[in-house]
C-alpha cells in the first residue's frame, strides 16, 4: 500500500470509532446502556454473518466513494 493508502484507511477508521463513541455516549447518558451491555453487544455484532456481508458491501462502496474524493485508484470495481 502507498502512504495515501494508508491513510485513507486510518481516516476510514478514525470516522468509523468517532461514530462508534458518539452512539456510545448517547446510549450511556440516557440509561439504555449500562453494566455487561457493551460485551453483549460486542459479541452479536462477532456472530452476525449475514449482517457482516451487508455492511461489507456499504462499506466497500463507502470507501471507494472517499478513496475516489482523494484522487485514489483503489482498484476496486463496485
Amino acid at each position: 500500500m502507498t502512504k495515501a493508502e494508508h491513510a485513507l484507511m486510518i481516516s476510514m477508521f478514525v470516522k468509523h470509532q468517532m461514530f462508534i463513541k458518539m452512539v456510545i455516549e448517547v446510549l450511556k447518558s440516557r440509561g439504555i446502556v449500562s453494566g455487561d451491555d457493551l460485551p453483549a453487544f460486542e459479541f452479536r455484532v462477532n456472530v452476525d454473518a449475514p449482517g457482516k456481508a451487508e455492511l461489507f458491501e456499504a462499506m466497500t462502496t463507502l470507501y471507494v466513494e472517499v478513496a475516489t474524493r482523494l484522487g485514489i485508484d483503489t482498484g476496486i470495481t463496485i
